[in-house]
């Protein structure tokens, strides 16, 4: 399970399915404060889509959504990726695997897309420069 984030920097609604392709059921708009956000459990992706496990409006008001089971499409989700250890280094991978190879390392604080998960591993992308780095 990867937990994403929805907030003003996502500046597009977010739709709620009940099944890939399916019906709209419900949306969670873009929220306006500069501290609030959504924050999104999924559960796995497929074929553009992520499947969800739940959501929450935070911080304020800690709102939850009954979404487990339910699907939105894989954009406009931003992760926070950060490392606590001691240098705050995280190395980005070619694949899904510890054997895979390195292909890039951030420092600190990102804030990536999901183009997709799998497991307890995310793909990210982001910009450096012109460059997309995508691992």
């Amino acid at each position: 399970m990867v937990e994403a984030y929805h907030d003003k920097e996502s500046k597009n609604t977010l739709y709620i399915y009940d099944s890939l392709n399916g019906n709209i059921i419900d949306t969670l708009d873009t929220i306006d404060s500069k501290n609030a956000y959504y924050k999104i459990a999924l559960l796995k992706s497929e074929y553009g889509w992520f499947k969800l496990k739940n959501s929450q409006r935070l911080p304020y008001d800690r709102k939850s959504f009954d979404f487990e089971n339910y699907w939105v499409k894989s954009k406009d989700f931003i992760i926070y990726v950060v490392n606590y250890d001691n240098n705050h280094q995280i190395y980005l991978y070619n694949s899904p695997s510890k054997k895979a190879n390195r292909i890039h390392k951030l420092n600190n604080f990102k804030i990536t897309s999901i183009p997709e998960t799998s497991a307890f591993w995310t793909k990210v992308s982001f910009k450096v420069g012109t460059k997309t780095v995508e691992g």
